[in-house]
């Protein structure tokens, strides 16, 4: 027999071995045969989790108003720099040349925050209805 062959029939039964393992390794009896299926929910269960979905998605939202806020607050200190000359001279930014474009953010801004205080006060109402 050559070496090539050899090799090749080498090859072969460390694979065959191996095959061999996982096999025994998959069929062995310590694995039961079917997952017990979960333990159902009572709805006292299902209540407290939608509770608690609600309220993290509540905090969520207010979090988001939060940074929506934040951002609203930015345009208008930037809007109000580039109208008070004394305010210019001790901060340059932003470029007058801006206020156009301060002025459609601001708008989207207070549109965007208008929603997201809407949603909030959906969230709300939908906690106070179900801690009732």
């Amino acid at each position: 027999m050559d070496d090539k062959k050899a090799g090749c029939i080498g090859c072969a039964t460390i694979f065959g071995i191996v095959l061999v393992i996982v096999l025994v390794n998959n069929w062995s009896g310590d694995k039961p045969a079917v997952q017990p299926a979960p333990a159902p929910v009572s709805l006292h269960e299902q209540h407290e989790q939608r509770l608690a979905d609600l309220k993290a998605e509540r905090q969520s939202a207010a979090d988001f108003l939060a940074i929506g806020i934040g951002y609203e607050a930015k345009i208008r200190r930037d809007l109000e720099i580039i109208h008070d000359p004394t305010l210019r001279r001790a901060d340059p930014f932003p470029d007058p040349n801006e206020e156009q474009r301060l002025l459609s953010e601001l708008e989207a801004a207070v549109k965007d925050n208008a929603e997201k205080t809407e949603r909030l006060r959906v969230l709300d109402a939908e906690i106070a209805k179900e801690e009732r």
